[in-house]
């Protein structure tokens, strides 16, 4: 069984052929040098605040921000190979 796609809150939900990370807001933030974070959130396709936002999703057409967990994102791909869809954080 597979997942064509995602919902990842807001009502958006992503292709899982676009899908390349999803990272955990808080490891993001926790790190001392936030150019990654920053890089990303300059790049923003939706409208969830950050400070509304668990999680950072990095697609191949854009970046979304979550405010589901990365875990709980997880939980939802769990039909994706594990080996090819890592959750960071």
């Amino acid at each position: 069984m597979s997942i064509l796609s995602v919902h990842i809150g807001n009502n958006v939900t992503i292709g899982s052929s676009e899908l390349i990370a999803v990272l955990d807001i808080n490891t993001l933030k926790k790190n001392r040098n936030n150019h990654m974070l920053y890089s990303l959130l300059g790049t923003t396709v939706n409208d969830v605040k950050l400070e509304d936002a668990k999680s950072v999703i990095v697609t191949s057409t854009g970046v979304y921000l979550a405010s589901l967990s990365a875990s709980t994102l997880r939980k939802r791909m769990s039909p994706f190979n594990q080996e090819d869809y890592k959750s960071v954080g």
